[in-house]
């Protein structure tokens, strides 16, 4: 009997009991989940365990712009077509779009009549981010057009606006469960299946942590998905892993050397380095090595030259950080030389009044507290 015809006469469960290496697994949160409001996504969040204020909420101008995407795509095949389209920068304070009017017509070119397509600006549409986070009972949209004022047709379109906007914005947004998932999945040690991205490998260490989210799909419905395939412990198994993994981690490595690279050069600019963001890169340096350890039972060794390679940027970044690299020097930033003199001050007041509290109990007993010289930072 072949293997292909031993694993085909095995049940689900006695094939799930064959020893792996981990899963691949793949998700998808398309727009139809936007039916499932924000209290039924914490209730099944909170339902298996999760931290609701750690998921994604849009602000109101996101669903805002969502409101033109989706008003737009209803009128695209409209007659007249109309179109809806941004005027300025997205990212300033009052985000705005220019309905226009379509309409076929024909104009004189080169003295002959031509089919052509007129289009007549109709309203602005503007959402005020200012009013809507100062004033919250204050309407944040404001519709204006020129001349002799508002249509029929301009009214039906302004409250079709609002309401589109008023009722979107009590469910979540594809994005939102998307960018939550991929938060959720990071931290798993997972490397990409697919150098194109998608599909992700993540160590049978994680099964529990993987059951968990697949729960919270399943309740979710509406078209979310998630979708896994058992990786068994195979020396073909093997190779597979260890390609995804030497692609994900020669990434990160050439990253961290860009990012290194960067860093000098700035330090050598300026003469010094905030030592806040140097722990910092040590500290992401540190749990890069954590998720490379834990390939390490898996590919057998393999691990070795990404460790090598990983602490090379560490230990450069860690010599910055001890003053030890030549023309850079690690220095408290402003603001952590504020929290350090705020936590000085509130030691000072709390020994003050231990002291207090001392002399209250008994008279005869007295402190002198000396002025402390403190370094220059």
């Amino acid at each position: 009997m072949t293997t292909q015809e031993l694993m085909n006469e095995l049940s689900d469960e006695q094939y799930l009991s064959l020893p792996r290496l981990g899963w691949v697994f793949t998700f998808e949160a398309p727009q139809t989940v936007e039916v499932l409001s924000h209290q039924q996504t914490q209730d099944i969040l909170e339902r298996y365990g999760y931290d609701y204020s750690a998921f994604p909420v849009s602000d109101n101008k996101t669903y805002f712009c969502e409101t033109r995407n989706r008003m737009q795509d209803m009128r695209l095949g409209a007659d007249p077509r109309i179109l809806i389209r941004p005027l300025g920068n997205r990212k300033s304070e009052t985000v705005k779009y220019q309905v226009t009017i379509e309409k076929p017509s024909t104009a004189q070119i080169n003295g002959t009549d031509a089919d052509v397509l007129d289009h007549t600006r109709n309203l602005i549409v503007a959402f005020d981010t200012k009013t809507d986070k100062d004033y919250g009972s204050v309407n944040p949209i404001t519709f204006a057009k020129e001349g002799n004022g508002m249509s029929a047709e301009d009214r039906k379109f302004t409250l079709d606006f609002e309401a589109m906007y008023n009722r979107i914005k009590q469910n979540i947004l594809s994005r939102n469960l998307y960018d939550w998932t991929l938060a959720q999945v990071h931290k798993w040690n997972v490397v990409r299946w697919r150098t194109a991205g998608g599909m992700f490998f993540v160590p049978d260490d994680y099964t529990p942590q993987l059951d968990q989210l697949m729960k919270v799909y399943d309740d979710i419905g509406a078209g979310a998905l998630l979708k896994r395939i058992p990786i068994l412990n195979s020396e073909e198994s093997r190779r597979d892993v260890a390609h995804s993994f030497d692609f994900e981690m020669e990434q990160q490595i050439n990253t961290l050397n860009d990012e290194l690279d960067a860093l000098i050069q700035r330090g050598r600019s300026e003469g010094t380095l905030p030592q806040a963001m140097l722990r910092n890169r040590v500290q992401k340096y540190d749990t890069i090595l954590s998720d490379a350890g834990m390939y390490e039972k898996i590919l057998k060794g393999r691990t070795d030259l990404v460790t090598s390679a990983i602490n090379v940027v560490k230990d450069k970044t860690q010599q910055i950080l001890d003053n030890r690299f030549h023309g850079i020097t690690a220095e408290l930033s402003p603001t952590e030389q504020k929290k350090l003199e705020r936590a000085k001050r509130r030691e000072e007041r709390e020994a003050r009044k231990a002291a207090e509290l001392t002399k209250d109990k008994n008279p005869d007993f007295t402190v002198t507290f000396k002025p402390e010289t403190v370094a220059p930072f």
